[in-house]
This record gives structure tokens, sequence and C-alpha cells, in this order.
């Protein structure tokens, strides 16, 4: 069976993309231009990041949920790891007062937005496998 797209939930991920993309750049425009002689500074790494996350987007469209109900709880496992390993010295970074990220060879990673990912996906798991009776 092939699964369909709500072209009305498409068109308002859509908008709500171009209104990010807009409010980025009329707001950041005049600190961009100080900071860095480049207006569209700011513009730019949000393009970019959302160049490298939409074929994320476009993969996660294509998973059977039954793929993501059976790696629940792995998945669960990994996040509280690595929310773990930010208190690691040498492997968190300390910014501040605060160890909030893990920098990789290619990238600095911010597991708590992986364990938002996981938080919903157990709690639908949870509540589909124990509904209320």
């Amino acid at each position: 069976m092939k699964r369909g797209y709500d072209p009305w939930l498409i068109g308002c991920f859509m908008g709500l993309l171009l209104m990010g993309f807009l409010s980025i750049l009329s707001a950041s425009a005049p600190r961009a231009s100080l900071r860095f002689d480049d207006p569209l500074y700011y513009f730019k790494r949000q393009l970019i990041s959302f160049i490298f996350a939409f074929p994320i987007f476009v993969f996660s469209l294509k998973l059977n949920p039954k793929f993501l109900k059976k790696w629940t709880f792995p998945l669960l496992g990994v996040v509280i790891l690595l929310l773990i390993l930010v208190l690691v010295p040498g492997i968190g970074i300390k910014a501040g007062e605060a160890r909030r990220w893990i920098k990789t060879p290619i990238f600095v990673f911010q597991p708590s937005e992986l364990a938002k990912l996981g938080l919903v996906l157990f709690l639908a798991k949870t509540s589909v496998e124990y509904p209320k009776t």
C-alpha cells in the first residue's frame, strides 16, 4: 500500500519554512552586517543547515512506522548515553557554566535535540501499547 502525503500539511510546512527564512533574514541582517560585513551571513548558515537537514526529512517520511516502533527503546538508550557523555570532560564542550554539546570531527551536536525526538517516540509507543482503560 502506497502512503500519500497531505498537500495541506506540505503547504503549511513550506509556508512556515518560508516565514522562518524571511524572519531570520529581516531580524539578523543589521547585526550580521556589523559583525561579519555580510548581511546574509545568518541566512546563509540557516540555508546550509536546511540543505543538510532536508534529505533527512525526506528519508524520515519514507520510514515505516513499525520500524520506528521497533527501534524506540534502543534509540532512547542511545539518547540517555549521549546525555551522560555530555558530562564527561573532554567529550562534552563547556560553554560558560553549561555542558550541552558534544564535539565531533564534523560538527557540534546537542544531544538534547535527539532526546526530544526519543521522548516523542517513547510517549507515542507507550500510549499505544498501554492505553487508558
